[in-house]
């Protein structure tokens, strides 16, 4: 176990989603982070039938067990669910994880129908995004998380920046939602870039986990130090690759 990365998120029993896509898209890595986990779900391609928070007790107990003697220096946070329990992650990585880049892939809702979030989630995640080096919204979270329509491209970078304005150092929207092409954007207070990529046909379960998971591992293998904007960049096409290549492999194209 590399004790360097540390993945945090819901347990899929299906396992295309959530801790077990994160674990599979880090050994493809070649890496094999720690990692604990925030919720249980049952759920499976097309439906998700319920989930529940693990305590914060529990989830504290898993971070000091995988974190004690060692130190992160990389930190993919998924579903959470709860403001308790994010606020019990970020105290453990403040304290075993000092200076980690942290990304946080904010799953506030399943993608087949109900709510991932619990009481003043969305409001707690809002309160601490001064902690977040990277995060990775889709067009539906960008809404809840800046709190304003996002229709277009135009209302995407202009909530996109009032994340930034609330302390995140950077913001890569998730295009799938726009119509037209498949267009990421990468945006940080001095700079844009965007990546574009074929609409491919239909859904496969857990993208956005592999696509973050894919991100971090692309960082944690390329940069020893100081993570500049162009590395960013070259860890966001790293991931939508990826993500491409998972989505023909499981779809069968």
């Amino acid at each position: 176990m590399d004790k360097n990365i540390l993945i945090a998120a819901g347990f899929d029993p299906s396992g295309g989603a959530g801790i077990v896509r994160d674990l599979h898209v880090m050994w493809e890595y070649g890496l094999n982070p720690a990692s604990v986990i925030t919720a249980l779900t049952a759920q499976d391609d097309e439906r998700f039938l319920t989930w529940e928070a693990v305590t914060p007790a529990m989830l504290k107990a898993q971070l000091q067990s995988v974190l004690r003697g060692g130190r992160c220096r990389w930190v993919k946070i998924g579903m959470v669910g709860t403001p308790d329990n994010l606020k019990t992650l970020l105290d453990a990585i403040e304290a075993f994880c000092e200076d980690a880049f942290i990304l946080l892939d904010p799953v506030l809702k399943a993608s087949t129908g109900p709510d991932l979030a619990q009481g003043d989630y969305v409001r707690a995640i809002q309160e601490k995004l001064d902690r977040i080096s990277l995060i990775t919204p889709n067009l539906p979270e960008l809404e809840r998380l800046a709190g304003q329509r996002v229709a277009n491209r135009q209302q995407a970078d202009s909530s996109a920046r009032e994340l930034i304005a609330r302390g995140v150092k950077a913001v890569v929207i998730k295009g799938g939602h726009l119509l037209g092409p498949s267009v990421d954007r990468l945006i940080s207070p001095e700079n844009t870039r965007e990546f574009f990529g074929d609409r491919l046909p239909g859904t496969i379960h857990g993208t956005g986990c592999a696509f973050s998971s894919a991100l971090i591992a692309s960082l944690a293998l390329n940069n020893p130090g100081r993570v500049t904007f162009e590395d960013m960049a070259d860890a966001v096409a790293n991931a939508k690759a990826y993500v491409r290549s998972l989505f023909k492999a499981l779809s069968g194209q």
